[in-house]
């Protein structure tokens, strides 16, 4: 991750005109074999050990739906949507995020399972 960030960061300065073109194209071949290792690296990681996979799945997921939360309140803040849809988005985003690791939200739940 921080490898891409600075990546990033670079490209945005050369974008911006703070570093040449020249310069560019000789960081920017480093920088994205040193991304790739990286990833490569993780790659490895997760098969290694499937346990992390899952967290970082149920991590996603998580940051996805609060991502969707914040996104209805500046909805709801910027006029766009009701008070009323505002309550019923909110309510099935925060049920997703109150499922357990694994869970589905788009499967109904048992009688039992709802008790």
């Amino acid at each position: 991750m921080a490898a891409r960030a600075a990546r990033e960061r670079v490209e945005q300065l050369h974008r911006e005109g703070m570093i040449s073109a020249a310069t560019w194209t000789r960081l920017a071949p480093a920088m994205d074999t040193q991304v790739q290792t990286h990833l490569d690296a993780q790659h490895e990681l997760l098969g290694r050990m499937p346990a992390l996979q899952v967290e970082e799945l149920e991590d996603a997921r998580r940051e996805g739906l609060r991502a969707q939360r914040a996104m209805l309140s500046g909805l709801l803040r910027d006029g766009v949507i009701s008070e009323q849809a505002y309550e019923e988005l909110i309510a099935e985003v925060d049920a997703g995020l109150e499922l357990e690791p694994g869970e589905d939200s788009s499967q109904p739940q048992s009688p039992e399972q709802g008790e």
